[in-house]
């Protein structure tokens, strides 16, 4: 679905911006469509973040349960 919307995008703007009246409100249609996406799915926080050498190890540990 999302490659869908990209797509759409990029072509309603393409053509849009070359006078096409039609592909310019797909553009803004699929543009805004991106943008509430954008805010209702934010990036996962980064809580901690190393380069690791050849032979270092790391152990991942899930303290307690979070509700999505």
């Amino acid at each position: 679905m999302e490659s869908i919307v990209n797509r759409l995008f990029k072509a309603g703007a393409r053509r849009g911006f070359g006078g096409s009246q039609p592909w310019m409100i797909v553009a803004i249609v699929t543009g805004t469509i991106r943008v509430i996406r954008k805010l209702a799915n934010p990036k996962p926080e980064t809580v901690w973040r190393q380069a690791l050498q050849p032979g270092d190890r790391f152990e991942v540990t899930v303290r307690g349960t979070t509700k999505r």
